[in-house]
């Protein structure tokens, strides 16, 4: 269900990002196995649920989460309650990497994520 939400949203994307996301997401990898993300470019949406926490790229997703060497990796897990913790994953979506940037922030724009938040 969690993910038809995430399907919806990334449908309504603005503009040309549409031609760039397609819709699903390529890969859903539970949190706590960010090591099974694809070792490709593109946009990731850090999710509990339907909440969205944060929207990032990189252009090698895997490497970006390898470890405890994101910069986001502790936010994400205690921004939501500890009995959701187990519920924390991460939606991948392939993106050329010529479009990394414009396509996150069309995301992030759209998303509105928490922990995207400046300020």
């Amino acid at each position: 269900m969690a993910e038809l939400f995430v399907l919806a949203i990334v449908a309504a994307v603005a503009g040309n990002m549409l031609k760039t996301v397609r819709g699903r997401p390529e890969a859903t990898i539970n949190y706590l196995e960010s090591d099974r993300l694809p070792a490709k470019s593109g946009v990731y949406v850090v999710r509990c649920k339907k909440d969205i926490l944060y929207v990032g790229q990189s252009v090698n997703v895997r490497r970006r989460w390898s470890g405890l060497s994101h910069h986001r990796i502790y936010d994400c897990w205690f921004a939501v309650e500890e009995k959701d913790q187990k519920h924390l994953c991460i939606d991948f979506y392939p993106v050329n990497k010529k479009k990394l940037l414009d396509t996150e922030q069309a995301f992030i724009n759209k998303l509105n994520p928490r922990l995207n938040k400046r300020g």
